[in-house]
């Protein structure tokens, strides 16, 4: 209570109501340190592009990312009001919005810092389809020619044998060559291969770009549409630039 409500509440004979003070929420990001004060400032400046920047971690900017409304309303209800100071991890609200998108989200293929394969012995493949979503029964077709992997992937799987997600299995070596082993979905780890590839960048929550191929078929998308990079993140179509289609991280 400050004295000038006081002074007004006894001018009227009000009772005085009872002041409650809930405790301080605050929200942890491993991808950054979030800071009102901080968001101000840089937007004011225009470091950031606007409240809209991922940075700033605005309301704003989460629905930019593809953070639906009803995931920071189950977010809000789920914090409650208590007395002590509280820290909740922001997966806390990731998860929640990724139970509301996950079953309308279709699936694609983006591979970051993309390395061309030197495959050896490969069938001849030059079609196939592919599920749009785990739960769907609809399919898309893929072209199969040249094919791209993550350098990531490369790196980590060099050595061992692993199956292009959809398509058949290689073994891989460091080189960024592979030899063709079989065909049959074996219980190996599954990496993702664009052929075809359109340029593609991913916006992340410290303002930094991903960049790489994704398939062709991206080029299907809508402006603002919400889908998942397969073993990458969720992400939201922001705007296409010349020949590059920027995407806006969600999480993973």
């Amino acid at each position: 209570e400050t004295e000038m409500e006081k002074y007004i509440w006894d001018i009227f004979s009000w009772q005085h109501p009872e002041i409650i003070h809930t405790g301080l929420i605050n929200i942890e990001s491993e991808d950054a340190k979030m800071s009102k004060s901080k968001a101000q400032k840089e937007v004011l400046s225009g470091v950031y592009t606007g409240w809209s920047d991922p940075r700033t971690w605005s309301i704003q900017s989460l629905n930019a990312r593809g953070i639906l409304p009803d995931a920071i309303r189950d977010f809000v209800k789920e914090l409650g009001i208590t007395k002590q100071n509280t820290t909740v991890p922001i997966e806390t609200l990731y998860a929640l919005n990724r139970r509301l998108i996950d079953s309308t989200a279709d699936r694609y293929s983006f591979v970051a810092n993309p390395v061309k394969l030197e495959l050896k012995n490969a069938p001849e493949t030059s079609l196939i389809e592919v599920p749009v979503h785990p739960d769907k029964k609809l399919t898309r077709p893929v072209k199969v020619g040249e094919i791209f992997i993550s350098a990531n992937d490369l790196n980590k799987f060099q050595g061992q044998e692993v199956r292009l997600l959809h398509l058949y299995n290689i073994k891989l070596k460091k080189d960024a060559t592979a030899k063709f082993t079989s065909a049959e979905n074996k219980d190996i780890p599954k990496i993702n291969w664009v052929s075809e590839g359109v340029p593609a960048k991913v916006l992340m929550p410290n303002g930094k770009y991903v960049e790489g191929l994704a398939e062709y078929a991206i080029k299907t998308l809508k402006k603002d549409e919400v889908l998942q990079f397969e073993r990458f993140a969720f992400v939201k179509l922001h705007k296409k630039e010349q020949d590059q289609y920027e995407f806006w991280f969600a999480h993973r």
